[in-house]
């Protein structure tokens, strides 16, 4: 006899095919206007998806133009990591500093003005600046990530931490809690929450502000490889690459989240 399936099961099978449904029509019309105005203008998705698997001919672009013998996978990889370790670095540097300002109120309201407006300046403009006075290459491209990551995390993590209720620090303290206790069981677990959604924005507009250091420094990277493209005006070239990008922003934002999430204990 045929196995049937519980009607949840069924149901929650029938939302997560519907989920692909507008990737395969985006894909299905992309198709259909490569056969009515062209390759140059459309790709078909064989020749993207050639490009992104370093056939031969992207290889020897990006060999031409001084991008190494490794094709697409070595700029992939580079950006994954640069990316991966700005982040880290960033959110680290930038927790540990929320909490230093929150506790010291006098020195926060000296230094809150200035992340506040320093936020709402284009992270790009920086770019320029810091491969300037790192001369270039993977450290520029690193501290271009770290100093954007490092100053959002503070703005939002001083937002997050002025909504965890007073009432939980009065009460630890009280019970003799220590200063190391009240942060690591009341600050950190109740800012969480609230700062998990910021971050994932940072997450992405830092992965934006990477590919374009790469893009204007004399660096390797995914950036590197859209210079490429657009010198060849290969736009399959281009958007295996925006391909790259998007794995590794899915990748590194699996990677944090995952982890703040274990100690999001205050979340229901």
């Amino acid at each position: 006899m045929p196995i049937k399936l519980p009607q949840t099961s069924l149901n929650k099978i029938n939302r997560e095919i519907l989920k692909f449904v507008p990737v395969v029509v985006f894909l299905f019309l992309w198709q259909v206007c490569s056969l009515l105005f062209g390759g140059t203008n459309f790709p078909s998705l064989v020749d993207i998806a050639s490009s992104l698997f370093n056939s031969k001919t992207v290889v020897a672009i990006i060999s031409s133009q001084g991008g190494g013998d490794n094709g697409m996978l070595g700029h992939w990889f580079l950006t994954f990591c640069v990316h991966l370790a700005g982040l880290i670095s960033g959110t680290a540097l930038g927790l540990a500093f929320t909490i230093f300002l929150f506790l010291k109120k006098s020195i926060r309201n000296v230094l809150e003005p200035f992340f506040t407006v320093a936020r709402t300046i284009p992270p790009l403009i920086f770019a320029p600046f810091l491969l300037l006075i790192f001369n270039g290459g993977i450290l520029a491209n690193f501290a271009i990530v770290a100093i954007y990551v490092f100053y959002a995390v503070v703005v939002y993590g001083l937002n997050s931490l002025d909504l965890v209720p007073m009432a939980y620090i009065e009460l630890a303290k009280i019970h003799n809690s220590n200063g190391k206790s009240i942060v690591f069981y009341i600050l950190l677990p109740g800012m969480l929450p609230q700062f998990y959604g910021g971050l994932r924005v940072v997450i992405s507009i830092s992965l934006g502000v990477l590919v374009v250091g790469e893009y204007i420094g004399p660096g390797d990277g995914l950036g590197k490889v859209m210079k490429y493209a657009m010198s060849y005006s290969r736009l399959d070239l281009l958007i295996a690459a925006i391909i790259c990008c998007v794995v590794v922003a899915i990748l590194n934002d699996l990677l944090i989240t995952r982890f703040f999430k274990r100690f999001m204990k205050w979340d229901n």
